[in-house]
């Protein structure tokens, strides 16, 4: 079926889809024309009167495939500075590129964004970012703890009277379609990602549905195979959501979880599996600051960048960042980030391996021997 107008979607609309979009099954472009029957507009194939071919399909973004890597490094800086501050970004400004993610520059970039996670959760976030080359400051994953509440509704705190957490990696959608176009090309059929129709509804869900979700709907093609795709996920209308008060909605995050499901079935080699939440990543700037008291939300480390004692006094434990080994070693030692290198015995510092605590203990242990 062509694309008619109609009261939401306008002639105008169908001209602006026509720039977008091509004819799904010849690749050819698209025109408008006129039913004179039904008296109204319809978007189809050039072709259509010889040909008849249904469907439309628009290739992924520049931005859809690549995120904040296509902007330019001015606009990531000043993105990495509404989102963790100056003086964090001061810190990991030579990671905002594109380059490769080590263990060594994700553990320095986990550990300054997320310092006080529990041991385990950082790991995990750490192999995540090293094996599907995620960064953080690209807005790719985010790791965010949430306060504990007890069957009554209140939070849980511990004999310290701190909050108890419970601590969630998070996907960026961004970071998703990354993943899948590293290796693939892929375009969006049928005017997707958009909310689901009911026929689509009845046809996937049939009984099954839940009169009180909204869902979402992708179908995607592979541009080279040609195998299709699709994804229908729900969200409770009532469920809480990140960033209303900046346009989030249900429908935008029943399409995003919509589209990781069509991404993870097309492309499921490319994807991390497990429980791992995906986002919109345009509407959780705000996932590196402190403890929210009010919601009971806790998103950033809290901690101090900068190691405190001095030598023979420091605790090698504090050191959790190759900022701050640096910072430490020019106080205890007098050395130089290119020093430090050289103590370790390694070319460059995308050749350490070993975590900033082990590194400060063998430069320590070599400086007393001397």
């Amino acid at each position: 079926m062509p694309i008619y107008e109609e009261e939401k979607l306008t002639r105008e609309d169908l001209f602006e889809l026509r720039k977008k979009n091509k004819c799904k099954q010849c690749g050819g472009m698209l025109n408008v024309f006129m039913d004179f029957g039904a008296g109204k507009a319809f978007l189809a194939c050039n072709d259509w009167q010889r040909t008849h071919h249904d469907g439309i399909e628009r290739e992924a973004s520049r931005y859809e495939q690549e995120g904040l890597a296509s902007l330019t490094i001015n606009s990531r800086r000043e993105i990495m500075e509404q989102a963790i501050g100056e003086e964090k970004t001061k810190a990991l400004a030579r990671y905002i590129g594109p380059g490769p993610i080590t263990k060594a520059i994700a553990t320095e970039i986990v550990e300054t964004l997320w310092g006080q996670a529990p041991l385990i959760e950082k790991t995990k976030a750490i192999l995540l970012c090293q094996t599907y080359q995620l960064n953080p400051l690209m807005k790719h994953l985010y790791l965010v703890g949430y306060r504990r509440k007890d069957s009554a509704g209140k939070f849980i705190v511990d004999d310290q009277g701190k909050p108890v957490l419970d601590w969630s990696i998070q996907i960026g959608i961004g970071a998703t379609r990354l993943m899948a176009q590293r290796k693939h090309n892929y375009s969006y059929l049928d005017l997707t990602p958009r909310k689901a129709t009911k026929e689509e509804i009845d046809r996937i869900l049939g009984d099954t549905a839940d009169p009180n979700c909204i869902y979402g709907f992708v179908h995607i093609k592979d541009v080279n195979s040609g195998a299709e795709a699709f994804g229908l996920r729900g969200i409770g209308k009532t469920e809480n959501i990140k960033g209303v008060e900046k346009g989030n909605t249900h429908l935008n995050m029943a399409c995003v979880r919509a589209e990781r499901l069509a991404l993870d079935r097309q492309y499921p080699g490319e994807m991390p599996q497990g429980d791992i939440e995906v986002v919109d990543e345009r509407y959780i700037e705000g996932d590196f600051k402190v403890v929210n008291e009010t919601t009971g939300e806790i998103t950033g480390s809290g901690i101090s960048t900068s190691p405190s004692g001095s030598e023979g006094k420091r605790d090698p434990d504090t050191i959790r960042t190759l900022n701050e080994l640096y910072k430490a070693c020019n106080e205890d030692f007098k050395l130089q980030p290119a020093q430090v290198i050289s103590e370790l015995g390694v070319s460059s510092q995308s050749d350490i391996s070993d975590t900033p605590t082990e590194c400060y203990l063998k430069i320590a242990t070599v400086r007393k021997q001397k």
